[in-house]
């Protein structure tokens, strides 16, 4: 991940086309806009290899919850809240450094990371 993306307000375009988000002040993190709205962006800070995802809406960590959901409820930058990624062309696997998971998009929009698979549905 690049340096230059540190600090930046970012939007993360999910499998389904639209944007990731703390869609609530519970912090339930799901991709249901194709729009860019400024609350649904996104700040990126690196801890050694692993990506921390900050909501702008609440400012909590993006995090995997050991049942497999994702959430902006992280208040430390802990393995549940750091990333890793996987390029694949011009897309990338957005992969759970706690649980090695990867991070998937339902057809409601709902965000999570139920399992290790690697396929076109977990491409970001």
């Amino acid at each position: 991940m690049s340096a230059a993306l540190q600090s930046k307000r970012v939007f993360l375009q999910g499998p389904n086309k639209k944007y990731l988000q703390c869609s609530n002040s519970q912090g339930d993190a799901k991709c249901l806009r194709s729009e860019r709205l400024d609350w649904e962006a996104l700040s990126i800070s690196l801890v050694g290899q692993y990506a921390v995802v900050t909501s702008i809406r609440n400012d909590k960590y993006m995090r995997c919850q050991s049942d497999g959901s994702v959430s902006f409820t992280g208040t430390e930058k802990g393995d549940a809240e750091q990333w890793g990624v996987e390029q694949k062309g011009e897309l990338l696997f957005v992969i759970s450094k706690a649980s090695g998971n990867t991070m998937y998009v339902d057809s409601d929009g709902i965000v999570s990371c139920p399992d290790k698979t690697r396929s076109k549905q977990h491409l970001w």
